[in-house]
């Protein structure tokens, strides 16, 4: 699936968008799940990379049976029931031993499956992925998720994360989370972030989250623990102002770092990937707890 987007009707937020950009659109929210948070396992395998797109997501729905014991784990897609919330979709890396947690969110338009399957790829099994979901756009599958807003974006990525610490504390090592975002998602998070940066503390943000940074959002960052972001750009309208905002994290005492891929556009395909996972070392660097693996 290319994530590339169409253009829709606003609705404010960390995203108005047009196409995949920088606000969020409108949609009817999706169904509220249960209230209680539970998991659910779905047999899953890795995902084979598809030259230059994501692959599509089954439209079958996950196995709806509850787990009544602790499983092994390692390389499984989890349905994770979140309260007040779509249900998250958690991945844990194909090997043994606790691992750190990478939030993962979409773009409008985007799916959860695609954006946790590209990630694992990035990350070559190094950390559990909680993969927020957002609202259905529509009844059609394949018309996609978005987040209504930044505020609500941070409500459910932390419910996600409180599920996820209850029901799987004994997987998680001991630490600070990291973030990545694509277009809506990466504006969200950076509207929504700095005030988090003691629990969030590095940021990738691809195609968005460049235009709402100056000097004093980015010293508030450092103050609260931020360390590191890493923006990535496909076009030049994100990266011009993505190399403004790495020099005021630079001023700030926060390390950034801006990749631009020309001609790329606003995707997180092809080239836009193998750039982030060429620098995605530089983001984890110093971190124990990251045990980045060759890709097979």
């Amino acid at each position: 699936m290319n994530l590339r987007c169409s253009t829709f009707v606003t609705l404010g937020s960390i995203f108005i968008f047009g196409g995949c950009t920088e606000r969020g659109a409108a949609h009817p929210p999706a169904a509220n799940p249960a209230s209680r948070a539970s998991v659910v396992v779905e047999s899953a395998h890795p995902a084979t990379p598809n030259a230059g797109s994501i692959p599509a997501p089954s439209a079958a729905p996950l196995p709806t049976t509850p787990l009544t014991v602790e499983p092994d784990l390692a390389g499984k897609r989890v349905a994770l029931e979140v309260p007040d919330f779509s249900p998250s979709l958690v991945r844990f890396p194909a090997r043994s031993g606790k691992a750190p947690i990478l939030v993962v969110t979409h773009g409008a338009g985007g799916t959860t499956e695609a954006h946790c399957d590209l990630w694992s790829r990035i990350a070559h099994e190094s950390a559990i992925l909680l993969c927020v979901r957002g609202r259905a756009r529509s009844p059609v599958p394949a018309d996609g998720e978005y987040y209504p807003d930044h505020p609500t974006l941070e409500r459910e990525t932390f419910a996600a994360l409180a599920a996820l610490r209850e029901k799987f504390s004994s997987y998680i090592a001991e630490g600070p989370v990291y973030y990545a975002g694509f277009s809506q998602g990466a504006t969200m998070g950076a509207l929504m972030l700095v005030e988090h940066a003691s629990e969030i503390t590095r940021l990738v943000l691809v195609e968005g989250g460049f235009a709402d940074w100056n000097i004093a959002r980015a010293r508030d960052f450092h103050a609260r623990g931020g360390e590191r972001v890493l923006f990535v750009c496909g076009r030049k309208e994100c990266a011009e102002p993505a190399k403004n905002a790495a020099d005021w994290f630079t001023h700030a005492g926060v390390k950034a770092q801006v990749e631009y891929v020309p001609g790329a556009g606003h995707t997180h395909d092809g080239p836009v990937e193998a750039r982030i996972a060429a620098n995605f070392p530089w983001l984890v660097e110093g971190d124990s707890r990251w045990q980045m693996r060759e890709s097979p």
